[in-house]
């Protein structure tokens, strides 16, 4: 008796989810047409889902074959049951824009946003064009950002216009007024080949013809050879070696630029 106790009781639930899912794809139908665009990205939480201007994108669409592109989509808002605590959007068309144009897109929409105070857009603009632009070649914009974000605690660094992810529990932060990242940081969006020797607290880096050698809690950092005092050394933390960036990304020919409002770090490097 128990036991089909049970077994009603899941029957029950299926067929409210059901019912909550059919529901849901009927509304859509009575739902007001809407369009968004912008860069494509994947956010990584629970499992991953891909993001459009605040919206968790779903639909017929393979997302991942448009990721790091500029689209716009029409669809309508989606209700359907999901685990994420994201606003969905059902996509119902989705049209990719090549780079120039894209560019000129935001560029406009930039303009109309500033001009008319539309703060909630503001931000998911500027950071599109400035990864449409891969450098901070209008600093600007990230000018803008930071007034925005306003962010006391948090450090976001931007290389070539991307916003770099971090694991949350090896985030950057800030020792000496200088910025430290996990090194893995660097061999990862430059392709230098780092080594760590942990036996000789030492940290290695290469890229075409500029060797780096720094030392763990040591703010002595060798450069082809040549003896340099850095203003923070490299360290453990949380097990991570953390390495201070701008010394090594100016080393490594970098353009660097700090935003202390906002604090945005803004790499421009090409490789």
């Amino acid at each position: 008796m128990k036991r089909f106790k049970i077994i009603v009781v899941l029957i029950i639930l299926c067929s409210f989810f059901l019912y909550q899912i059919g529901a849901g794809a009927k509304s859509l139908e009575h739902k007001e047409l809407m369009e968004l665009q912008g860069v494509l990205r994947k956010n990584a939480l629970e499992g991953g889902f891909y993001q459009l201007e605040g919206f968790r994108l779903t639909g017929d669409f393979d997302f991942s074959e448009y990721e790091g592109k500029y689209i716009i989509v029409g669809g309508v808002e989606d209700d359907s049951p999901s685990i994420y605590m994201v606003r969905g959007f059902k996509v119902f068309h989705l049209e990719v824009v090549e780079k120039e144009d894209a560019k000129a897109i935001l560029n406009e929409r930039l303009h109309i946003a500033i001009e008319n105070s539309y703060t909630d857009q503001l931000a998911y603009i500027l950071i599109d064009s400035v990864y449409m632009d891969e450098a901070f070649t209008d600093i600007e914009k990230y000018e803008i950002l930071g007034e925005l974000i306003g962010r006391e605690n948090a450090e976001l660094i931007f290389f070539n216009g991307k916003i770099l992810d971090f694991e949350s529990t090896y985030l950057p932060y800030i020792k000496n007024d200088r910025l430290l990242v996990p090194y893995e940081t660097i061999k990862e969006n430059t392709g230098a080949d780092i080594e760590f020797t942990e036996e000789d607290s030492v940290i290695l880096i290469n890229k075409e013809g500029v060797e780096i050698k720094l030392y763990l809690n040591d703010n002595k950092a060798l450069v082809n050879g040549e003896s340099i005092l850095t203003d923070t050394s490299a360290e453990i933390t949380e097990g991570k070696v953390m390495v201070p960036l701008r010394f090594i990304m100016e080393t490594l020919g970098a353009d660097v630029h700090w935003i202390t409002k906002g604090r945005l770090a803004i790499i421009s490097y090409i490789k």
